[in-house]
């Protein structure tokens, strides 16, 4: 099991940390999820924030994959980045929920990710709460 620099001790000796405070960098990652897709694959998802762990600020939704039952994870990848809807908002995104949903035909089974976000056309209240 390989072991990254700056990665935190493990709480076992068989655990692996897919996310924790300082990876790529990051104050904090918040909100993990993990789904086991059909075709073996380990998906994490967590919402990564930049500067800390409140709730306002730079947020994006990440994504890390295991093909090994989760002993190595693949690198980071931004699933989607949070914009803010207007001047002194935050860029929240959260709350990463994956599922896996079958084709009716059975050929194929894809990921969706829904997630809340506060990404809003209005740059006013009362569609913005935050302005």
């Amino acid at each position: 099991m390989r072991r990254l620099a700056d990665e935190p001790p493990s709480v076992c000796s068989h655990c692996v940390a897919v996310f924790y405070t300082g990876l790529d960098g990051y104050s904090c990652y918040r909100i993990p999820s993990i789904i086991h897709t059909s075709r073996g694959t380990l998906l994490a998802f967590a919402e990564r924030r930049a500067t800390s762990c409140g709730d306002d600020g730079d947020h994006a939704l990440v994504l890390k994959r295991s093909v090994d039952g989760g002993s190595n994870w693949g690198p980071t990848i931004v699933v989607r980045q949070g914009e803010p809807p207007c001047d002194g908002c935050p860029a929240a995104i959260s709350n990463p929920n994956p599922v896996e949903v079958a084709l009716a035909d059975g050929s194929m089974a894809v990921v969706r990710l829904p997630f809340a976000s506060l990404e809003v056309a209005c740059t006013q209240p009362p569609c913005c709460l935050l302005c």
